[in-house]
């Protein structure tokens, strides 16, 4: 089963002086230049959308503290709503596999959300799919932007581990019913090379990463009647309420309207609230 990561919500204001954190935030990330960022080769990806990706020396790389050869790196639209990503790292015939990294970026190139190798743990191959490293993780990127950078990388740590598999006995006797035989588990290394599966949907989810800098608020061409109390106070306590709930999508829409009714106060509540 892919396991599905939901995490913290990162603002301008905080991205400035904090590098990003894991989903539960026990890890950071090593700053990468802003060159060598913007150096890559960034592939835009247009949800919804099913991608290969094959990880060689032919592909872009990035040699530093923080990545260990080849890399994918592909941008997503921000215009869309709450994007979902599920990423497959896929075993190979000898038992090697790329351990996947993922550090997401706004449209500036700024980090904000990080999942290490161990947000996708192994999951047995069924059907069509084979033996594989799986995860997904659902990002909002905030108004404003055109669009948010994704790169997948592996560590030197990364290779340095290995990652245990059922056999394919142990999997076939569970899958008709039968007691497993008591058989080693097969060891698979960590490669700095590999072959991953990508698939970004676009979906209106709740519990998603938000990603990027607050816009500016768009300067009026006239002045707008100002806000009656109520409808102030209305917003302000569904906006609190939506984001107490977990519905991030919910509360970011509710800001939206206010503003356009001239509730300048709707921002400022909706990032207290999912603070």
């Amino acid at each position: 089963m892919n396991k599905t990561l939901t995490a913290l919500c990162l603002f301008g204001t905080m991205l400035a002086v904090q590098p990003p954190a894991t989903a539960d935030g026990r890890q950071e990330v090593p700053a990468i230049g802003q060159q060598q960022l913007a150096a890559l080769q960034w592939q835009p990806l247009n949800p919804p959308v099913t991608e290969t990706l094959v990880l060689d020396d032919a592909g872009p790389r990035l040699d530093t503290g923080l990545g260990e050869g080849p890399v994918a790196a592909f941008t997503l639209p921000a215009d869309r709503g709450t994007l979902e990503l599920t990423l497959h790292s896929l075993v190979n015939e000898h038992n090697q596999v790329f351990a996947p990294n993922v550090l997401v970026l706004d449209e500036q190139l700024r980090p904000a959300a990080f999942y290490p190798a161990d947000a996708f743990p192994f999951a047995s191959g069924r059907l069509l799919l084979d033996n594989r490293l799986a995860g997904s993780i659902r990002l909002t990127p905030m108004p404003g932007q055109q669009r948010i950078h994704i790169l997948v990388f592996t560590r030197s740590e990364d290779l340095a581990r290995h990652t245990m598999m059922p056999h394919p006995a142990k999997v076939h006797a569970q899958a008709i019913g039968n007691q497993p035989p008591a058989i080693p588990d097969v060891r698979v290394s960590h490669q700095p090379q590999g072959k991953l599966q990508l698939k970004v949907a676009a979906e209106q989810k709740q519990g998603a990463v938000v990603i990027g800098p607050q816009p500016l608020a768009a300067t009026a061409a006239s002045p707008a009647a100002a806000p009656q109390p109520e409808t102030e106070a209305y917003f302000t306590q569904a906006i609190r309420a939506a984001a107490g709930q977990g519905e991030i999508d919910k509360a970011l829409r509710l800001m939206e309207e206010a503003e356009r009714l001239g509730v300048n106060s709707a921002r400022r509540t909706f990032v207290e609230a999912v603070k």
